[in-house]
């Protein structure tokens, strides 16, 4: 007979090769049990370094043996990885993935530097919650110890004018954008691929019924009568409550002004939707040669030589650019449908739509101040004008506020400035007490005012770039938003970094001031809830510092113009000192600075940075009558 040990455990059985013995008759026996214990059955236990002779001896005659030297070296426990990047998912609220480790997996104990990041089960098996790093700690029986550093990242997904929207039936989060593309979240932090999103246009894509020109092929029989490809922008999609379906608000364009915006059902979100019609087209030919091809016709309830001699065929660039529709409902349940671009004169638009179709409603009545090459503020095919042709990218979102005499501000969010990939492109806020307006920003001018794109709007985010981090970010547009149901709000943009021509889209939590301003948290969303109040104490100290600018940035490929941070201090006797000079106020979570003149008010909040480290923070973010600001604390 033989025997070997090849393992690296701390305890392990013998290999006995058995020949003309029986088992039973063997005896096993350890030359040094301060090194190595052996049991009757071959179990061999290492006690500490050294080395030591195991001999099976059989006992019926004692010349009849073997042996075999067994090292003990000093015991060692690793995880198969130093480190660990986690991608958290959008199906569940967490991620969870196991630990290696090898050594004495089972008997070690677990911890986690940060479980408001990472959770770890006796087993080694981590749950990541939100964004951050923390480092997983082994332990063993005797003492020994083992470190993982695991960081919690959120997928990169490049969806491009991203809508979101909250599901009321399933609680998830769907974020639909151009080409096709489209995400689901379960908490608007981690996300995964839905719809047969990556797919785009091909034949393989499962969100539509048929094959995309096959669906739509009333719409792009006018979009592009010679043959049809791609350019399905911006979707955005809602739950109808009469209808007990998903409706899906289209764009099918031709790359230019010929445009229509398309309606289409699912029984679920993420489809496969099925076409319905068409809700208005723009950019007809000026000859009225392909008005038949509309809904002009239907639509007025007149006949196509009427139409082909209307207005609505002679318009040309005079008309609103039908591309980027959002619909919403508002707070008496009516459904909205609100749209519109920079690259023609017609200005955002509002039409109604019928609540139990999801397709147009009743058509506003002609309010009379246009001419025969322009359009009335009211019209009839093309709805109600609601602010100018600064932006595009419309997006309406009612919240609940008590400053307004309705109980609700309408939010009018628009993305402006040229769509470049250094920096050009911004968010505007605008807001009403009713869908229908009218809509003022915060200085008081109306939105349908004639105003360059500089000077209309709240402008919600500059290129801006804290000192600690690595790249600007830049070009944030293509904006929508939503709530969580419980009194969170979100706004949901693409954006790019001064780096890169890529583009990502984030969400950040936005919050209403005391003037019932909205304001955007500066970092991206990772969970976090305002507290009520926050103390003067902990508030005071050294900050960072944006003073995000309303004006439109005209920055060029080679240069990449951006805020940066500087340095101002919070003093505990409630004065400002610094870069700026002036005086803060704080009131539970609402906070006020005066800074020469000028005031700005919004709250005060915890957030998690936006960098690989992902520190906690203090963070501000404060608006005044044009111009946002935001504070992050700093150690001096």
């Amino acid at each position: 007979m033989y025997i070997g040990w090849k393992e690296k455990k701390k305890t392990t059985s013998l290999k006995v090769k058995y020949t003309n013995v029986k088992k039973k008759s063997v005896s096993f026996k350890s030359s040094n049990k301060k090194v190595l214990k052996v049991s009757q059955k071959g179990k061999v236990t290492a006690v500490k370094a050294g080395s030591a002779y195991v001999t099976a001896t059989l006992k019926e005659d004692k010349k009849i043996n073997a042996r075999v030297k067994i090292a003990v070296k000093n015991y060692q426990m690793a995880f198969a990885s130093k480190s660990l990047t986690i991608t958290l998912e959008g199906n569940d609220t967490t991620t969870s993935k196991n630990l290696t480790l090898y050594g004495t997996q089972k008997s070690a104990q677990y911890s986690s530097s940060n479980e408001d990041v990472l959770e770890v089960d006796n087993n080694g098996r981590v749950t990541a919650k939100m964004f951050g790093k923390a480092v997983v700690t082994a332990k063993s029986p005797d003492g020994k110890t083992a470190e993982c550093t695991v960081k919690v990242v959120h997928p990169d997904m490049a969806i491009h004018d991203p809508s979101v929207y909250r599901d009321p039936v399933s609680g998830k989060y769907y974020t639909f954008g151009s080409h096709l593309m489209s995400a689901v979240s379960s908490d608007l932090k981690g996300y995964s691929t839905a719809a047969s999103s990556g797919s785009n246009y091909s034949s393989s894509s499962k969100l539509f019924t048929k094959k995309y020109t096959e669906e739509f092929a009333e719409a792009y029989a006018y979009t592009m009568p010679k043959g049809a490809s791609q350019n399905l922008w911006a979707p955005d999609i809602i739950y109808n409550t009469d209808m007990k379906k998903y409706c899906m608000y289209v764009s099918i364009v031709d790359g230019g002004t010929k445009c229509c915006i398309a309606m289409a059902s699912s029984d679920n979100p993420d489809g496969p939707y099925k076409y319905e019609g068409i809700i208005v087209c723009s950019g007809m030919e000026t000859d009225g040669s392909d008005i038949d091809k509309t809904n002009v016709a239907s639509a007025l309830g007149i006949t196509d030589a009427q139409a082909q001699e209307s207005k609505y065929a002679k318009l040309g660039s005079s008309s609103p650019d039908c591309i980027d529709a959002t619909v919403f409902y508002d707070h008496n349940g009516r459904l909205w449908m609100v749209y519109g671009s920079f690259t023609t004169t017609g200005g955002i638009r509002l039409l109604k739509l019928d609540n139990v179709t999801g397709l147009r409603g009743e058509n506003y009545a002609d309010s009379g101040d246009g001419t025969d090459s322009t359009l009335s503020t009211d019209d009839p095919y093309y709805g109600k004008k609601i602010a100018n042709s600064n932006g595009e990218g419309p997006y309406i979102q009612m919240v609940a506020n008590s400053s307004s005499s309705t109980g609700y501000y309408y939010y009018l969010w628009i993305s402006t400035g040229n769509l470049q990939n250094y920096g050009g492109y911004n968010m505007r806020l605008m807001r009403a007490e009713n869908p229908e307006g009218p809509y003022y920003d915060p200085k008081g001018n109306e939105a349908v005012k004639d105003l360059q794109k500089y000077a209309l709007g709240l402008r919600v985010m500059d290129n801006y770039q804290f000192s600690f981090m690595e790249n600007a970010y830049v070009s944030q547009g293509g904006n929508s938003a939503t709530d969580d149901g419980n009194g969170k709000t979100f706004i949901q943009f693409h954006t790019r970094t001064s780096q890169s021509d890529s583009y990502t889209f984030h969400t950040h939590q936005t919050f209403a001031n005391e003037d019932g301003w909205l304001v955007t948290a500066p970092y991206e969303y990772n969970g976090e809830t305002i507290k009520d109040s926050y103390s003067t104490e902990n508030i005071a100290g050294d900050y960072e510092f944006i003073y995000h600018r309303n004006t439109f940035a005209k920055t060029t490929t080679s240069d990449k113009d951006c805020i940066q941070s500087e340095r101002i201090t919070l003093n505990a006797d409630g004065t400002v000192s610094g870069a700026y000079n002036g005086t803060w106020e704080l009131k539970g979570h609402y906070f006020t600075i005066n800074i020469g003149s000028k005031t700005y008010k919004g709250v005060v909040l915890e957030q998690y940075e936006q960098t690989t480290a992902r520190n906690k923070t203090i963070v501000f973010t404060a608006a005044g009558n044009d111009i946002v600001i935001q504070l992050e604390k700093r150690s001096k």
